[in-house]
C-alpha cells in the first residue's frame, strides 16, 4: 500500500511488471507513484488501470485518453492531443475553452503547454480588439518562459509607448501652430510706438472708435473658419480620417478653439470693440 495525501489505494501488486509501482489517489484522480510515495506520472487521471497485453497503464482525463509506461511516460500526450484540437478548431470560443481545459490539465506547465494556451488566449483577445486583456495573459504567459507570449507583451508595450510619443507630438504641434497664430494676429493688430504723451490718448480713441475692429474681426474670422472645419470633420463620420487618439486630440483642439474665441471676443468687447459672434462659439461635440 501506498499512502498520498492522507488516503491509501490497495492493488493487485502481482498484475504489475514492477511491483514497486502502484496507484494511489490523489482526490478523485488516480497516480502513478513509486514505493516513496514520489509521483511517476505527469497528470492525475480520472482512470488508471493496468493494460496487460501492451504492459501500460491506460489513463483516462476529461475524455481523453492515452498509453503510460511504467516510468510514467505517455504515448500521446493529453495535454498535447488538447492543444492540436484547439489550434485545428475554427471557432474562437471553442478554442478559449479548449485552452483553459489546457491550463487546468497542465496547471504546473510540466510540459509547457498551460504557457503556450495562456499566450494563444491573448492572441485571441488581441484579434476580438481587447488589448488591455490580451496583454495580461501574454505576461502570464510570459513569466511561464514563453517566448511568444515574452514577444507578443513587448510589441503591445513599444506600440503604446510609440503611441503616446505620437500624440504628445501632436500636441505639441498643435500648441505651436496656436501660438504662431496668436503671434501674428497680435503682430497686426497691435503696432509698436514709443511712449509719449500722445500714446494713452491714441489708445483710447482706437479703442472708442473702432479703430482696429477690422483687423481684430478678421483674426477672430480665421479662428472660427479653423473651428468650422474641424467641426465639420468630426462630425462627417466618412470624411475624418485618423485613429481613435488623433480623433480625441483634434476633439480637444476643436473645444479649446471655441475657448479662445469667446476670450478674444471678450477682451475685444472690454476694449470697446463689438466682434460679430461665431455659430462655433456655441457648438458642441
Amino acid at each position: 500500500m501506498t499512502k498520498v495525501n492522507g488516503e491509501f489505494v490497495a492493488i493487485d501488486l502481482t498484475k504489475f511488471t514492477n511491483p514497486e509501482q502502484k496507484i494511489a489517489s490523489s482526490g478523485r484522480l488516480r497516480i502513478l507513484v513509486d514505493d516513496k510515495g514520489e509521483t511517476i506520472s505527469k497528470h492525475g487521471y480520472e482512470i488508471l488501470e493496468w493494460d496487460e497485453q501492451q504492459s501500460k497503464y491506460i489513463g483516462t482525463l476529461y475524455g481523453y485518453t492515452t498509453l503510460i509506461d511504467l516510468l510514467g511516460n505517455e504515448d500521446t500526450s493529453i495535454s498535447e492531443q488538447i492543444f492540436n484540437e484547439a489550434i485545428n478548431n475554427s471557432d474562437i470560443y471553442e478554442q478559449a475553452n479548449l485552452y483553459n481545459l489546457l491550463i487546468m490539465v497542465d496547471a504546473d506547465n510540466k510540459e509547457g503547454y498551460k504557457a503556450m494556451a495562456l499566450n494563444n488566449i491573448g492572441v485571441i483577445y488581441g484579434k476580438e480588439g481587447d488589448e488591455d486583456t490580451a496583454l495580461e495573459y501574454f505576461m502570464q504567459s510570459s513569466s511561464l518562459g514563453c517566448a511568444e507570449g515574452t514577444n507578443n507583451a513587448n510589441n503591445i508595450t513599444k506600440k503604446r509607448k510609440s503611441e503616446a510619443r505620437l500624440e504628445k507630438l501632436q500636441q505639441f504641434s498643435e500648441r505651436l501652430n496656436q501660438f504662431s497664430e496668436t503671434l501674428s494676429m497680435f503682430s497686426r493688430t497691435t503696432p509698436y510706438s514709443s511712449y509719449s504723451s500722445s500714446s494713452t490718448s491714441s489708445v483710447s480713441s482706437n479703442s472708442s472708435h473702432g479703430g482696429n475692429t477690422s483687423a481684430r474681426q478678421s483674426a477672430y474670422n480665421q479662428m472660427a473658419n479653423r473651428a468650422a472645419h474641424l467641426y465639420q470633420q468630426l462630425t462627417n463620420k466618412k470624411g475624418y480620417v485618423g485613429s481613435s487618439k488623433t480623433h480625441s486630440v483634434d476633439v480637444t483642439t476643436y473645444n479649446k478653439l471655441r475657448r479662445d474665441m469667446r476670450n478674444y471676443r471678450i477682451k475685444a468687447q472690454q476694449d470697446g470693440i463689438n466682434l460679430q459672434k461665431s455659430q462655433y462659439e456655441d457648438l458642441t461635440l
